[in-house]
C-alpha cells in the first residue's frame, strides 16, 4: 500500500447508516441497486418475506452513507468497524450489511479494503448497470 493510499483511507468518512433516500431520484436509484444485488446474490434460500423490507432498507442506508462518502470526501472512502458489538445501536444489523456489502464488492460496485471495512463507491460501474437494466427493460418500438 503507498502512502497515497494510506492518506486517502485517513480521509475516510465514517457511515453512521442514517441517511435514507429522500428524493425520488434516490429511491429509484435504491431500487436498482436493490435489482442488481438480488439478481446477483448467492444465496442459499430465498428471503424471508418479512426480512424484504429491512434489507431494502439497509441497501437505502448504506447506499446514501457511500454517496455522501464519494461527494463530500476527497478519497471517496467511507468505513465502519465490522466488530459485530458496533452494529448493536445501529439502524442495520451486522447479518444484513456483511453479505450486501460483500456481494455490491463481488460485482464490483464498491470497492473494499476488507481489513478495516472500508469501501468506496464505484460510480462508473454502477452508472453502467443502471443504464443497461433501463435499455433492456424498454420496450421495443419497432
Amino acid at each position: 500500500m503507498t502512502e497515497n493510499n494510506i492518506n486517502d483511507l485517513r480521509k475516510a468518512r465514517y457511515m453512521s447508516l442514517s441517511c435514507p433516500p429522500t428524493s425520488p431520484e434516490a429511491r429509484d436509484l435504491v431500487e436498482d441497486i436493490i435489482d442488481i444485488i438480488a439478481k446477483s446474490a448467492k444465496r442459499q434460500r430465498a428471503r424471508k418475506a418479512n426480512e424484504v423490507p429491512a434489507f431494502k432498507s439497509a441497501v437505502g442506508l448504506i447506499i446514501g452513507d457511500l454517496l455522501i462518502g464519494f461527494h463530500t470526501r476527497e478519497a471517496g472512502w467511507s468505513y465502519l468497524s465490522m466488530s459485530t458489538s458496533a452494529f448493536s445501536d445501529r439502524p442495520v444489523g451486522y447479518k444484513t450489511f456483511k453479505p450486501i456489502m460483500e456481494t455490491m464488492e463481488a460485482i464490483g460496485l464498491i470497492v473494499g479494503k476488507s481489513f478495516i471495512a472500508i469501501y468506496e463507491l464505484r460510480w462508473s460501474l454502477l452508472h453502467s448497470y443502471i443504464n443497461e437494466r433501463r435499455r433492456t427493460a424498454l420496450p421495443s418500438l419497432s
